[in-house]
Parts: structure tokens; sequence; C-alpha cells
């Protein structure tokens, strides 16, 4: 046989025998009778186009393009004119007929020769085209639709020119064949395969069709699964409601149900908002074996969408990655030392890893966070632990800004001055601000005296907890503010307004980027907590109020909780607070409250406790 070919490609060996008569006689004798009064002659002329001269059969007919078979390449002037006048009035005279065909894998020669000779016109006749009535487009409206490329590769201008022309002239007839073709794939296929082709006409009436039909109880689950992606895609609201209404409690039991259940929790997942994700989750933490089904067909299905990962917080993936390691844990994934068919299990091991990884890869503090919960969750899996590390690198490199030349020159010429990038810079800052707080009060000539008011000679009570927060208040403005301590950012230092009768302020340092600094950052902040070493919450406000309050209300991750230690001699021994201080001497505070701050960062959060020794000597 492949001596046989290559004779053939040769040129030797007997040779083909030409047509007779030739094509293009053929064609002539086809115009003729057309032009005569005979309409299927169009259609057959077609055919007749696809032939070579040497041809023992017709070619493939899916070309719609006439400018591309061997017919139009041979024809000349003449022919080429008599073509183009016979394509005009096939598409105006001749009438459609039944449309049987439509929705079907038939190819009804008659209507793909007006396809291609409405496309002929298009690009050889503009005028023409450009002119023919409404009534022409909307008749052959269920042609185009019905032979419009399913694959983008083979769109191009005109098909997509016809297509938009069609629908401009009768949206109806257009929307009528759409879904009678939606009908023929959920029949034939169970899938829906037709919304490659609608997007090209997409607008607010074929939206609201194709939401009505996604409704309709005789689509099998898949097709409506493929019609409720679609159209979720494009933000459709009756979409999304429709889906929810799907999900809930209790999940069906019936097949056709739940497979329209589950098929709607992935869109969900796939598509919505944080909030329309608690709520398919509440679903799945409610029934595990609803999710084990759920996840297993997202994971070996077509291939899990981008949208579960990109929709999704960092702590709902980090959930989701706790949830699937519990039913699907990876001690359990199987092992294959030889090619293989990649089974549901193995696919739900793969999908369960790329959630992770996802989810390292955001490069974001909440990342981190999300991970150190896992952790949590997951003790016996060591090697998290790496994958914290290197996400916490990830999140580092994404909110590094390399400094400029002149902040490099400022940091040489002036010790004291640092450069703020992010939260964790900007406290340490505070962190050496206060030391040198601390050097003021307890000094050669100590500022620790304005801390404390004298009620009799030798007598002293410590001010109250506003006076000490105005006082540190003071101290950072004139050492950060306005001595430049930080080079690249403006220090803003402020305190919070509001809160219950009597509540303590937290203090505020805010590092903003001028104008012109490019970065991730634009404000960074750090919350300043001051307490009394007197105050009834000591032990517990940098957990109640610090953490579970201003951190999170403020979005911020870094916490400095300051205790202004004060147990001294020349306290007043009538005051009351003085009876309500801690029993154990500074040291110990110190390491009591570091420890503190230790345990509670985590999740993202970074706390540091900064003991301030207010005492008179």
């Amino acid at each position: 046989r492949w001596v046989e070919i290559r004779r053939w490609d040769n040129g030797r060996g007997r040779e083909r025998p030409l047509l007779s008569p030739p094509p293009q006689q053929r064609i002539t004798k086809l115009l003729d009778a057309f032009e005569a009064g005979d309409p299927s002659a169009w259609w057959r002329l077609n055919m007749e186009m696809t032939l070579e001269p040497d041809s023992t059969r017709y070619a493939v007919e899916l070309e719609l393009d006439l400018r591309k078979l061997p017919g139009w390449g041979a024809a000349s002037d003449l022919t080429r004119a008599r073509l183009m006048e016979a394509a005009l009035r096939y598409v105006v005279d001749e009438p459609l007929g039944n449309c049987d065909w439509l929705g079907t894998n038939a190819w009804h020669r008659p209507a793909v020769a007006a396809c291609r000779a409405l496309r002929l016109l298009a690009a050889e006749d503009p005028n023409h085209f450009g002119n023919l009535p409404d009534a022409c487009f909307a008749k052959w409206a269920p042609a185009i639709i019905q032979y419009y490329p399913r694959n983008s590769e083979s769109l191009d201008e005109l098909q997509e020119l016809l297509l938009r022309r069609c629908y401009a002239a009768s949206p109806e007839d257009v929307i009528r064949a759409l879904l009678q073709i939606v009908d023929h794939e959920n029949s034939e296929m169970g899938h829906v395969f037709i919304m490659r082709t609608v997007e090209r006409i997409w607008g607010e009436r074929l939206a609201n069709a194709l939401a009505e039909k996604m409704k309709d109880p005789a689509l099998k689950p898949a097709a409506m699964g493929d019609l409720l992606d679609f159209l979720l895609d494009r933000g459709v609201p009756e979409a999304r409601s429709f889906a929810e209404s799907l999900v809930g409690l209790p999940v069906p039991s019936q097949k056709p149900a739940r497979q329209r259940s589950l098929l709607a929790a992935a869109a969900l997942l796939e598509h919505s908002d944080n909030e329309i994700w608690e709520r398919v989750w509440t679903v799945i933490s409610a029934t595990p074996e609803f999710g084990r089904e759920l996840f297993t067909g997202m994971a070996h299905g077509p291939g899990p969408s981008a949208g579960l990962t990109q929709g999704a917080s960092e702590g709902q993936l980090g959930r989701l990655y706790v949830w699937l390691e519990q039913n699907f844990p990876h001690t359990e994934d199987p092992k294959f030392d030889d090619a293989h068919a990649v089974g549901p299990r193995e696919s739900l091991g793969h999908f369960r890893d790329a959630i992770l990884e996802t989810l390292k890869l955001r490069g974001t503090n909440e990342a981190c966070a999300a991970i150190e919960d896992v952790i949590q969750e997951l003790p016996q899996i060591e090697w998290l632990w790496w994958t914290l590390l290197s996400a916490r690198a990830l999140a580092r490199q994404n909110s590094w800004v390399a400094p400029s030349a002149e902040e490099v020159i400022r940091l040489f010429s002036r010790p004291e001055v640092r450069l703020v990038q992010g939260g964790g810079q900007l406290l340490d800052v505070a962190l050496e601000s206060l030391e040198r707080l601390q050097a003021k009060l307890q000094g050669e000539t100590p500022a620790a005296p304005f801390l404390w008011d004298e009620v009799s000679v030798g007598v002293y009570r410590p001010k109250d907890e506003n006076s000490l927060s105005n006082f540190v208040k003071l101290h950072l403005e004139e050492d950060l503010v306005r001595r430049g301590i930080v080079s690249n950012r403006e220090v803003r230092i402020r305190q919070k307004t509001g809160g219950k009768l009597g509540e303590i302020t937290d203090i505020h340092i805010d590092a903003v980027s001028p104008v012109g600094i490019a970065g991730s950052y634009d404000r960074v902040t750090v919350i300043l907590e001051t307490k009394g070493c007197w105050h009834p919450e000591l032990e517990t406000a940098m957990k109640t109020q610090l953490v579970e309050r201003y951190l999170r209300d403020n979005r911020c991750n870094e916490g400095l909780y300051l205790v202004g230690w004060f147990p001294c001699s020349q306290w007043d021994s009538k005051d009351s607070r003085r009876s309500d201080c801690p029993k154990y001497d500074i040291e110990e505070a110190k390491r009591r409250f570091a420890a503190q701050a230790e345990e509670l960062s985590q999740r993202g959060l970074r706390l540091v406790s900064f003991v301030l020794d207010a005492r008179l000597r």
C-alpha cells in the first residue's frame, strides 16, 4: 500500500481519469438550470464546486465559503458574476421550506447552500448584501444558527456578521431556532453546546429566554448545568436565584433532583461570592456524603473551574482543604508505578493538593493565616509547615517595595532612620520609640513624675489611663512624626474617637505612602492599646479588646499592648487602685505579657507587649 501511495505521489502508475463532463461544464449547466427556474440547481451546483478535474467523488461539504472551493478558483469572471447573481436570487426568492432538519445532525443541502450564498454576497458584493431585506435574514436565520461553527477555530468575521444580521432582523426567529437546537442536544447528548454560538449575540432578551429554558424540567441534569454555568458566567441574576433554590437542606435523595442539586452547588462554588459560598458550605458541612459526591464530580469531571479558587477567600480555601483531607486523606491516595487510567479517587487527591497550592500561591498575609489554621486542624501532617514557610516567603515578596537610591542614602546618613513597607516594620519602629520613652522616664532627669499627681508631701497617685495614653501619644508624635524617623512614609498618630462611656481609647500609628511610591500597601497601621497595671481586665484585655475588637474591626494585623507599671513605695496607700495591681514584680509582668502576645500571634496577627516602667525613684 505504501509503495502504491508513493507511485501516486510521484505521478507514476495508473493515472486518474478526468471527469466527463469536467467540473466547469457541470457548473455552467446547473447555472443554466437555475436561471431557467430550477431552484434545486443552486445547492446541486454547490456540490459540483467541490470537484477537481480528476476527482473521483465529491469532496467533504463542510466548507461554507464557496470561494475556497476548487470550482470558484477555476471559474472565469463571467461564471463568477453568474454565481453572484444566482446567490442573490436564491436567498431572496426561495422559501426555507420544512425545518424538520433543525436541531438534528442532518446536513440539509438547500439550507447549507443558503448559508454559502449569504456568505458569498457579504464577501464579494457588500452593497447588495447590505441592502437585503430583514425578511431575507429572518427566513434563513434557522440555517445560519444550525450550521454556525461550534468551535472558535472555524469562526471568522463573515460568520459573525451573518449571525448578527439575522438576530437584528428577527430575534424571535433566532431564539426559537436556538431553543429547538437546545432541545435536540439535550435529547441526543444530554449536554448543550450551542452556547458557544449565542455569546456573539448576547443581550437581555436572549438571557431571559435561556434563563426560562434553564428551568425546563425536560432538560437532563447535565444540560441544565451547562445552561446554568453559561448564565452565571454572564451574571444573570435569575440563574443565581435558580441555583440557590436547588441547594438547601435537606438535600434531595432521588437521583435526578440530587444531580441537579449537585450541579447547582458546583456552579455556585465556581461563580458566586463569599456569601453564597458560605451557604453552600453549610449544606456540605451538614451532609458530608453530599459534599463527597460534589467534589468527586468536580475533581473527576472535564476539569474543575478556576472560579472555585478565584472566588473563594483564603479562609474558605483553608477550610475546604481541611475538609478534603479529612474525607479523602492523602495517606489513602492510590499509588501507581505504571501507566494507568486516572480514576475518581486519584483525581480527588490532585484536586485536594491543588487547593492547598492555590492557597499558598495567593501570596497574602490572609493566605498565611489560613494555612496556620490548617496546621492547627491537621497537626499530624508535619510537611504543612514547609507550605507555610513558602507562603510567608511569597507574602513578603509580594508586599516588598524596593527602596529608592535617595532612601538608601538617607539610611546611611542617619542611623536612626527606618524604612517601613509593612505593618511588621512599623511595629518594630513603635517598639524602638517606646524604648526611647522608657529611657526618658527613668533617665538622669526622669520624666516619670509627669505621670503622677502629688496628693501630699512624698505621697503620689498615678494619673488615669487616659492621661497615660495621651502622654504616650505626645511622645510618639514628637519622636516619630517631628523627627522623621520613618523615611519613606508619612507617619500619623491618632486616637480612636467614640466608644463606650469611660472606655480607654487605643492609639493608631499610621504610615501612609506618599504619592508616587508603588507597592502593595498604601497604608499600614499598628494599634497600640494602653492599660494601667491596676486595670481589672489587665490580663485578658490583650485578647478580648486588642485582638477580638480593635484589630478585627480595623483589619489590622499588628498590635502593641502597653502596660503602664506604677507599683512603688510612694504610691498613696489610700488609692484603691493600688490594691488592684498584680502581686508579681515588673520582670514577671514582662515575661507574662510577652508569652501571652506570642500565644495570640497567629492567623496572620503579630502582637507584642511592652511594660513601661513609670515607677518613682
